[in-house]
């Protein structure tokens, strides 16, 4: 085995800590946000509610994650105004 391909990586397993709704209707389409670490691990993501694969909103979690970011910056902003005045 050549160890230089493994210098420099971690390995990492998904961890759920979240799913809701816990219940839906027979028929589908509801909407189930999973939430937790290391969910986008692998380049090869997939969702299985029993057997049944799952489509992945990416879009979704790019919004989320541009709102956290705007979010920290209005804090930090604020933060930065109260602690200079």
């Amino acid at each position: 085995m050549n160890y230089l391909y493994m210098i420099g990586f971690n390995f990492q397993s998904p961890r759920v800590r979240r799913v809701w709704p816990l219940i839906g209707p027979r028929a589908g389409g509801t909407d189930v946000t999973i939430s937790g670490s290391e969910l986008d691990t692998g380049n090869n993501v997939q969702v299985l509610l029993g057997r049944v694969p799952c489509h992945i909103d990416r879009l979704a979690v790019i919004i989320i994650i541009i709102i956290i970011i705007i979010i920290i910056i209005i804090i930090a902003r604020t933060m930065f105004i109260v602690l200079s005045s």
